[in-house]
């Protein structure tokens, strides 16, 4: 199998290509309970292309990796109680094996972490520190950019776990590992490299089990459910699946758990209820997360910042998914006024041209927002937002195709990828 520890055009060694493609695969297809020509029956149903046994044995011996919509689909094959995370003797032995093929036998020298001072590595409090930092930068940051600093700390953290530590630093550090993974995932997200954001929640997973830490575990799930979603996707391989792991989060949480979380999770479910046309659970899961929101310090917590212009904009997502146009209208140019960063400002706008695009709306007004926030995912190297762009413009606009407007808009968009 051949074993690299560079994903795509991401450096930094993280699992081998075999854990995160060959090895998921064949775990979900023993989850699945089906022969291989059955899996890949039910696979090429999901996808709609024909997937043939060569193929399927081609990804498990990791030759190939498969893209998104494959670990999706045999995602939802495995059923909703197929647990992913990888065992502890795998993580660890990959992670070793590709540190030493990039960067050689002195890859473990100098890497134990002390506890609080003393010895020359860095403290566990330098790692968190740098880790907090990390975190907070990277709404306003270039996703391809950030992923390099990332995968330099990740790899500084792994390192210190193959290290002999005591019982509370091991803990911390397989948290502060945990976190740096939910980060990298987030970034692989937004610049729309779905497989390795996968991939990076699976080793954040693996960590939070490990520190026994339940609140990344809650958020790690919050991650995972965005695959699942037909908002920020726009697939059918998905059905309930989005829901079923924000629910699984929820039952992880409590009085005590960090508000950042659980605001966000509320915020979630509200978008995948709304889609399911249930207002008055929307509204209810948002009133919700406006007071775990409230309970949040003004500097964040440990998974970052949440404020009122995050909540606005999933009142806004909210509204533009039950159809109340104007009131979305209202919410989110609001917000785009308060605005501070280019990748904030870009879905608050695809969801502002999302908002316009009606009947009684203003079909020029959308395609203005709509091509701004286009042009600012490019610029950024955010994909999730271009995808929510072409999204809205199928999905919005195709009965008004043949609009000046909309014709602008689609020279707009090719103009802006070539």
């Amino acid at each position: 199998m051949a074993i690299t520890g560079w994903v795509g055009d991401r450096p930094g060694f993280k699992y081998d290509l075999c854990l995160h493609g060959a090895e998921m695969l064949a775990r979900r297809l023993e989850a699945s309970d089906l022969n291989e020509a059955e899996f890949c029956a039910r696979l090429s149903s999901f996808v709609g292309q024909a997937i043939s046994s060569d193929r399927l044995n081609r990804w498990l011996r990791g030759y190939d990796l498969p893209d998104t919509e494959i670990f999706i689909a045999a995602d939802t094959l495995a059923g909703p109680g197929f647990d992913m995370k990888p065992t502890r003797r795998d993580v660890l032995r990959g992670l070793i094996g590709v540190g030493a093929l990039v960067v050689g036998d002195g890859f473990l020298d100098g890497l134990s972490v002390t506890g609080s001072g003393g010895g020359d590595g860095p403290t566990v409090d330098d790692l968190e520190a740098r880790t907090r930092d990390l975190v907070l930068r990277w709404p306003t940051v270039n996703p391809r950019e950030h992923m390099l600093v990332v995968g330099n700390h990740q790899e500084l953290l792994v390192g210190s776990l193959t290290r002999p530590q005591t019982a509370a630093v091991e803990r911390r550090l397989h948290s502060l590992a945990g976190e740096t993974a939910l980060l990298a995932g987030m970034l692989n997200f937004r610049s729309g490299q779905l497989s390795h954001a996968e991939a990076d929640w699976a080793e954040a997973s693996f960590h939070a089990h490990e520190a026994a830490d339940d609140d990344l575990r809650a958020y790690v799930l919050v991650a995972r459910s965005q695959l699942f979603s037909a908002i920020p996707i726009d697939s059918e391989v998905r059905g309930d699946r989005a829901l079923q792991l924000l629910d699984q989060a929820h039952s992880m949480t409590g009085s005590n758990s960090s508000p950042r979380v659980r605001s966000c999770l509320l915020a979630r479910k509200a978008e995948e209820v709304a889609l399911l046309g249930e207002p008055a659970q929307a509204d209810a899961d948002l009133d919700c997360a406006a007071t775990e929101m409230a309970r949040l310090p003004a500097a964040g917590d440990r998974f970052g910042h949440w404020g009122t212009i995050d909540l606005d904009g999933y009142r806004g997502s909210r509204d533009v998914l039950l159809g109340r146009c104007h009131e979305a209208v209202d919410l989110l140019e609001s917000a785009l006024v308060r605005a501070g960063s280019q990748p904030g400002r870009a879905i608050l706008l695809a969801d502002t041209g999302a908002a316009l695009a009606h009947p009684e709306g203003d079909v020029a007004g959308a395609c203005d927002k709509l091509g701004e926030s286009f042009e600012l995912g490019v610029k950024v190297g955010a994909g999730e937002f271009v995808r929510r762009v072409l999204r809205i413009r199928r999905q919005h606009l195709s009965n008004w195709r043949k609009e000046p407007a909309v014709r602008r808009l689609d020279e707009r968009l090719m103009a802006a990828l070539a």
